[in-house]
Order: C-alpha cells, then sequence, then structure tokens
C-alpha cells in the first residue's frame, strides 16, 4: 500500500523515483516486522479492522513527509549548483568578450577560443554530474582571468609608452587643437584588453619612433611630391581659374617652405621642435590629398576634350592634312602629353574644341533648327505634355552610357549640334510620324469633340443672359441653328470615338493618350458635361413672354407650350415634344461624363467670344446619320475593338472651318471660334422689321429643310 501511493505520487519523476525505491527496499521488512508485532500482543487482539488501518496510514505519511523532505533538500543543493554553473558561464563570457580575439592573427586567440569550444561543446555534455561540469568550469575561468589580468598589464605598460612618445613629440592630448594630430583610438587606452589592442597601441609606437627618428627625412619628400605636383599642375595663388581651396592649399605651402628654409639656415634657438615638426608633416599630407584630386579631374577632363575633338574632326569631315587641324597638332606636340595634367594643354584643348564647335554651328545649326520645329510640330499634333518635350530626355533615353550626364550643360543648344543628336532626333520625328498617321483621323475627333464641350460652354452663358430677347431676333435663330447642329454632332461624335479608341488600343495594344491621359479612361470618368437640356430649348421671341421663366435660363420641359414662328404655327406641340424627348433620351443613354482637358489652360468666358457674336464665321456640317442609343456595354467603354460598318459619318468642316486651331490650346482673344451663324441685320433696325425677318428666315429655313 505504501508503495503505490508513493509511486503515484512521483511517477512523473524518474529521478525521484530511483531514490524512493531505494528508501521502499530499506522501509519494506521494518514494515513487515512492524505488523507481525501488532499480531502478536495480546493487548490488540480487540482490536478491529479500522485501527489497524489508521495505524497504518498514520505510519505511511510519517514515512512520506520524511521522503518528501530529504528530496527537498537535495532539490535545493542541486538549484544552487545549477545556479553556480550559471554565473561561471556568465564570466567567462565577459573575460572572452573583453579579450576581442582574433584567432586568424595570435595564436594565443586562436588557443583560448579552440578550449573554449571544447568545454561547451564537448566536455560539458560528457559530464553528467555538475559538481565535475563546475570544476570544469572553474579551471578554465581561472585560466582566462591569468590571460586578462597578463594583457591588462602590458596594455596599461604600452600605452604609458604611447604617452611619453607623444609627449616627447610636443602633442598634448588635453589640447584640443593637438588632439587633431592623432589617431581618435589612442586617446583613451581602451575597454578592451585583447592581444588586437596591444598590437595597434605597439605599432603607433614604432611609428612614432620612426617619425622621430626620420621626421626631417619625411618632410623632405612630402615636400619634393607637393612641389612636383604643383609644377605638374601649373598652379599659380595668383590665377583667378583656381578655385579658393587650392589657392589657399598653395598659400600654406609657401609658409611651410619658408619656415623649412628658416629651420635649416637657422641655429639651435631657432630650430623647430618635434610638435611643429610633426604638424608640417601632417599639413603635407593634407595637401598632396588636394593636389593629387585635382591631378585626377584634370586628367578625366583632357581625356574627355581629346576624344570631343576627335568626333568633331570626323563629322565635320576634316582630313588629316587640314592646315588648321596640322597647326593643332604642332602645338601639342609641344605640351606635355596627356598623362601630365599641365594646364597650357587644357587651355589648348579647350581653344580647339569652341572652334570646332563654331564649325559645327555653321554646319548643324540649320539643319538642327529645322528638325526640331518639325519635332515641335509633332508634339504639338500629338497633344503630348509640355514636360514631356525635352531634348535632354530624349538624348538619355536614347545615349547608352551618360557618364557625363552631370558635366553637361543641356540649356546651351550647341551641345545638340552634331550628327549623334540629329540621327536621335531623325528616328523620334520617324516614331511620331508612324504614331500620327495611325493617330490623326482619332485625334481630330478628339479636337473637335473637345471644342464642341468648350463652345457648349459658353453657349450655356450666353443662354443664361436676360438680354438675349432684346433687339434682333436673328441672336434667338442662330442659337436655335447652333443647338441643334451640335445637339445632332456631339452624341454621334463620342459614339464613334467610343469605338474607334477601342479598336485603336486593341490593334496597337497601348492606351490612346490625349496630354499624357488615355482619353478613353477620361471619357470614362468625366465630372463636367455641357448642358444638352439647353440644345432643345424651343426658340422664344420677344412676343411669347409668356413662356419665360422667372430665371433667365429657359428649362426643357416635355409638357411645356411649344413656341413656334409664324410660318410654322401648324406644327402641333405633341410632335414637337416627343421628337425633342427622344433626342434628349439619345444623349442621356450615350453621352459619357466628360473631362477636363489637361494641360488646357482655360480662357476666362468675359473674354472670350460668344459663339453667337455677330462677327463670327458660318459653318454647315453635313447631317450625320442617325445612330441608335448604346447600350449599358458601350457606356461603360467596355467594348469589343470591332468597328461596326453602319457607324455614322462624323461632320466635315467647312473651308471656314479649316483653318481654325483645334488643338488644346487656349484660343486668342482676337480669334474667333467657329460657329453656326447666319448674316444679320444692323443694330439700327426697328422691332417690328426685326419680327418680319424673323419670320422670313424661319421661312426659308422650312423650305430649305423640306
Amino acid at each position: 500500500m505504501i508503495e503505490n501511493e508513493i509511486s503515484n505520487k512521483y511517477d512523473s519523476h524518474n529521478h525521484e523515483l530511483i531514490i524512493i525505491n531505494q528508501y521502499y527496499n530499506q522501509i519494506n521488512p521494518l514494515l513487515i516486522k512492524y505488523d507481525s508485532i501488532l499480531k502478536s500482543l495480546d493487548d490488540h487482539e480487540d482490536y478491529d479492522d479500522n485501527t489497524i488501518k489508521n495505524q497504518h496510514q498514520q505510519l505511511n505519511k510519517e514515512i512520506i513527509e520524511l521522503i518528501e523532505n530529504k528530496i527537498g533538500q537535495q532539490r535545493e543543493r542541486e538549484q544552487i549548483l545549477i545556479e553556480k554553473k550559471s554565473n561561471i558561464l556568465i564570466e567567462i563570457d565577459k573575460i572572452i568578450q573583453s579579450l576581442d580575439l582574433t584567432p586568424d592573427k595570435f595564436q594565443i586567440d586562436k588557443e583560448i577560443q579552440s578550449n573554449y569550444n571544447t568545454l561547451i561543446q564537448s566536455t560539458l555534455i560528457k559530464t553528467p554530474k555538475l559538481l565535475k561540469q563546475i570544476n570544469h568550469l572553474n579551471n578554465f575561468y581561472f585560466d582566462l582571468k591569468n590571460i586578462h589580468n597578463i594583457n591588462e598589464n602590458k596594455l596599461k605598460e604600452v600605452y604609458t609608452e604611447l604617452m611619453k612618445l607623444y609627449k616627447e613629440l610636443g602633442i598634448d592630448l588635453s589640447d584640443s587643437k593637438d588632439t587633431e594630430y592623432v589617431s581618435s583610438s589612442f586617446i583613451e587606452m581602451g575597454i578592451f584588453v585583447s592581444n588586437k589592442r596591444i598590437d595597434e597601441i605597439e605599432n603607433e609606437i614604432k611609428k612614432l619612433q620612426d617619425i622621430r627618428n626620420s621626421i626631417m627625412d619625411k618632410i623632405n619628400d612630402s615636400k619634393s611630391i607637393t612641389l612636383n605636383l604643383k609644377n605638374e599642375l601649373e598652379l599659380n595663388e595668383n590665377d583667378n581659374n583656381n578655385n579658393n581651396n587650392y589657392i589657399s592649399s598653395m598659400i600654406e605651402l609657401n609658409e611651410i617652405v619658408n619656415k623649412l628654409k628658416e629651420n635649416e639656415c637657422g641655429g639651435d634657438s631657432k630650430k623647430l621642435e618635434m610638435k611643429s615638426l610633426i604638424q608640417i608633416l601632417y599639413k603635407f599630407e593634407g595637401i598632396i590629398k588636394v593636389f593629387e584630386e585635382l591631378k585626377e579631374k584634370r586628367l578625366k577632363q583632357i581625356n574627355n576634350q581629346i576624344n570631343t575633338i576627335e568626333r568633331d574632326y570626323q563629322q565635320l569631315s576634316i582630313p588629316l592634312d587640314d592646315e588648321t587641324r596640322l597647326k593643332f597638332k604642332i602645338k601639342r606636340d609641344k605640351l606635355p602629353p596627356p598623362s601630365i595634367p599641365s594646364l597650357s594643354l587644357i587651355t589648348l584643348l579647350t581653344q580647339e574644341s569652341n572652334h570646332l564647335t563654331n564649325l559645327k554651328k555653321l554646319k548643324f545649326k540649320d539643319s538642327f533648327q529645322s528638325k526640331f520645329k518639325s519635332l515641335q510640330s509633332l508634339w504639338d499634333q500629338l497633344c503630348i505634355p509640355l514636360d514631356q518635350r525635352t531634348l535632354k530626355n530624349l538624348l538619355l533615353d536614347k545615349i547608352e552610357n551618360n557618364n557625363n550626364e552631370n558635366d553637361i550643360d543641356y540649356t546651351d543648344e550647341t551641345i545638340y549640334y552634331n550628327i549623334e543628336t540629329l540621327e536621335i532626333i531623325d528616328k523620334e520625328l520617324k516614331i511620331l510620324n508612324e504614331l500620327l498617321d495611325s493617330m490623326k483621323s482619332i485625334l481630330n475627333k478628339v479636337k473637335r469633340r473637345e471644342w464642341i464641350k468648350s463652345e457648349m460652354k459658353n453657349f450655356e452663358t450666353s443662354a443664361s443672359d436676360p438680354s438675349r430677347f432684346k433687339g434682333s431676333s436673328i441672336r434667338l435663330l442662330e442659337e436655335a441653328k447652333f443647338r441643334k447642329t451640335i445637339a445632332r454632332e456631339y452624341p454621334i461624335l463620342t459614339t464613334d470615338l467610343v469605338k474607334e479608341l477601342a479598336e485603336w488600343e486593341y490593334q496597337n495594344q497601348k492606351s490612346f493618350l490625349y496630354f499624357g491621359n488615355s482619353y478613353l479612361e477620361l471619357m470614362n470618368t468625366e465630372q463636367e458635361r455641357p448642358d444638352f437640356h439647353l440644345l432643345h430649348l424651343k426658340l422664344v421671341t420677344k412676343k411669347d413672354p409668356e413662356n419665360l421663366s422667372d430665371s433667365p435660363m429657359v428649362s426643357y420641359s416635355s409638357t411645356s407650350p411649344t413656341t413656334t414662328s409664324p410660318t410654322t404655327t401648324s406644327t402641333t406641340t405633341t410632335s414637337t415634344t416627343n421628337s425633342t424627348t427622344n433626342v434628349q433620351q439619345q444623349h442621356q443613354n450615350i453621352r459619357p461624363t466628360t473631362p477636363t482637358t489637361p494641360q488646357r489652360p482655360t480662357t476666362p468666358i468675359s473674354k472670350k467670344p460668344s459663339p453667337l457674336t455677330k462677327k463670327s464665321s458660318s459653318f454647315t456640317p453635313s447631317t450625320p446619320k442617325t445612330t441608335p442609343p448604346l447600350s449599358k456595354a458601350s457606356s461603360s467603354l467596355n467594348l469589343s475593338p470591332t468597328i461596326s460598318n453602319s457607324s455614322a459619318k462624323i461632320p466635315t468642316l467647312s473651308k471656314t472651318m479649316s483653318s481654325v486651331n483645334l488643338t488644346n490650346k487656349p484660343t486668342p482673344p482676337k480669334k474667333e471660334s467657329p460657329i453656326l451663324l447666319t448674316p444679320s441685320k444692323s443694330k439700327s433696325s426697328t422691332i417690328s422689321s426685326s419680327t418680319n425677318q424673323t419670320a422670313k428666315t424661319v421661312q426659308s429655313l422650312s423650305t430649305n429643310k423640306k
């Protein structure tokens, strides 16, 4: 029974079960002996089974508590050992980090790294006993500690020697000016006691010792290199062609040279201190760096100029025996070779390059300007966005290796006077002409549609003017004619454009762009639209004041009374209403929303001529065929890229319209837009004559229509 209770309680702890089994093997014989004694005693004969059971339970409880206490003690001891092991590992890691091991450079670091890896990956794993693991860790820790102490003492020793050398050389680390001549890594000793750090300080000590012993030799070498570079570069502090950086370097160089001369000629009292000599050496190194950068820049400039001159000779077809070219060659042979960055060589190359540029200007300027005008014309016809109309972008796209892009001034027109640029423009002209051939018919319709939208806005403003009913009735007839023609043309034009744009994009596998935007998408997302209700307003004259609303704009209603001229009184109200309603429904089915024309400056309405002014030219488009309303699929612009044979023909422009600019540019104030007008009488006509003239005109229109 005791065995079962103990087994159930500690079943999950294998290690503890082993200990419990050991205790059980010792206790079990005692329990058997205890039961036999109870049965042999006479005074226990009257004990019932419950009493014996209770005694057994009490005994079991005491034994289990004793075992648990023993287990708890062992657990505490085990936890102490684990914590001790963890602390030793932490200390070992700190020492290794401080030693900053570099196994590939120092043998001692390689041995430490190898011993540490063996300890962690092998020794501790093969040693199951905690006490033995701790012993191994302690031994390795003490070895590391000894190495750390040795390195720490050595580091202090070499750093002290370094400080003595700095002091001997006249360098005070407490002075911020002197720290400029000392590497920042040696201003403090540092927290690492590694062999690497000790080696760095020892190398610095060796360097300072060499400087102390042979500083004048180093100064003389640096002086010689600096002066040679100065002569090679033909530098002069009085030369305006040099920038401030080079001038200051040359002034500083002259001061240093004068100090050295005084040091050589003077006695011991005038001898420069070691500190001053080190400063001179560092200044020489800085000047050498500046001069070498200038040398590299000039060599690059010379190479580019030589290549440019040779290319210009070929483009200008100048032979080798040309007199000017031979003179240039003679002058160049007298100068240093291109490997020496001579200023005189650069000057000669610059003069020859300017001479060839002038020749290219004479030869290529007219051709370039002619081609560029053609290119600009194509940009205008294709409605290319203004930010894309630059030769710089064109050249950068076509020329592959633009290593000197930042050195080129693209605002200078002379850089375009060469064969390469002309060839690039020719290729672009060919591409744009092919594009224009495929887009021209559609583009004209797009421009016509945009013009109609603009004229409709002006018409809306004009139709809202109450004064339109005063004076001659010719204006009202002109309005009626304008409404009728545009009301037919705009929806048919929109329908055809939807089909043709879809077909064009399918064939060319790209969007039809209008000022950088897909026109098909613009039509589908238009926010502004012409007010086509104004196109269906019936003619209102001064004799029909009852048809005027309170507002200056007369709105259309299918139930409003019809207003006719004296020659058309036989027309019924019902027929007029039905006809107008059908046309209006057709417009609502097919018109997409109208986009705002991109990059098109809006001409103020007050300055732009009204479509009903008397000076406007007349325009009579051919009557288009009636087209059915577009389906929902068509109105959403998701059309199949096929062109119907029954599509309506777009009205052609009259001779008056042929000279009108339909591009997306603002109309000049003095230029009249193409509109539909009939000749008008003089302003001195009376109201009676105006009314009679209105009747005659309407009658003639009716006769022509029949």
